[in-house]
């Protein structure tokens, strides 16, 4: 949950969709893919209850994983 804080959000624009969902205006839930860079998915792994942190980038087609 987005609360409201003393950081600095001057390098996201209040019109970007990102920032907008930030601020708490909407949810981005809905964007149409062709608008969409990057999707986010942490994935946990539970038999050891680890966590990884996986990025698709749509327009390279490729998945990066962070451990």
């Amino acid at each position: 949950m987005w609360e409201e804080s003393n950081c600095d959000m001057s390098s996201i624009s209040p019109n970007h969709c990102v920032g907008q969902y930030m601020r708490g205006y909407n949810l981005i839930a809905n964007i149409p893919w062709d608008r969409v860079d990057n999707i986010i998915i942490p994935v946990n792994v539970s038999e050891c209850f680890h966590w990884i942190f996986v990025v698709f980038r749509i327009k390279h087609r490729c998945l990066y994983v962070y451990d």
